[in-house]
């Protein structure tokens, strides 16, 4: 069983909720848009100032996060959130590989794996 390296950090997808490597996934944080309204933006550096949330790059992600209103609690942003620049970004951006192989979820102990089985 192969293990995860300790310098690959683990965060939780807020669309589907599954675990995958940090590298797998897109930062969002909150800015302040028009009229008290928080403004999702991508942070596809890593590198911007705030709480950030973590999705995957695809728009079927984005469409449950957006149903679920999982950004704005995530992001801890009461209210509507504008989502227009955040849905761009996904939809138009190729899904980044980051030069390796991709991986899709982590497993329960830590092993990247393609499915839910253990």
């Amino acid at each position: 069983m192969p293990l995860r390296p300790a310098h690959m950090p683990v965060r939780t997808c807020v669309g589907c909720r599954r675990r995958a490597f940090a590298a797998d996934l897109l930062r969002i944080v909150a800015r302040q848009g028009d009229e008290h309204r928080a403004c999702l933006v991508p942070d596809p550096r890593r590198v911007l100032p705030g709480r950030g949330a973590w999705l995957h790059p695809t728009a079927q992600c984005l469409d449950k996060a957006v149903k679920r209103r999982a950004l704005g609690k995530a992001l801890r942003r009461p209210g509507n959130v504008d989502t227009t620049e955040l849905d761009r970004y996904v939809r138009d951006s190729p899904p980044p590989t980051g030069g390796r192989r991709p991986t899709s979820m982590i497993g329960p102990r830590g092993s990247a794996t393609g499915s839910d089985e253990p």
